[in-house]
């Protein structure tokens, strides 16, 4: 679960909060996330029950947002 600096630029409503899934075969989700950080810093779901806000693709220009994000913070993410 991560909170990107800036929303992603093409979805509405605005949404800071991904949700990425690391297979073992190297295979990686991402999804806008439901879910929000507590006063302790962990992350929690929606009261509706799912991690998932939206199981549709990123486009082009927001993968390159995540993919940069989250690099700045664990380098190569991926393995």
């Amino acid at each position: 679960m991560y909170r990107l600096s800036r929303p992603l630029q093409d979805v509405a409503p605005e949404c800071r909060n991904v949700y990425v899934q690391l297979r073992e075969d190297g295979e990686r989700h991402i999804w806008r996330a439901a879910a929000y950080q507590d006063a302790d810093g962990q992350w929690r779901p929606v009261p509706r029950g799912s991690w998932t806000a939206c199981f549709s693709t990123r486009t082009a220009r927001d993968l390159a947002l995540i993919e940069a994000e989250i690099a700045a913070c664990h380098g190569n993410w991926s393995a």
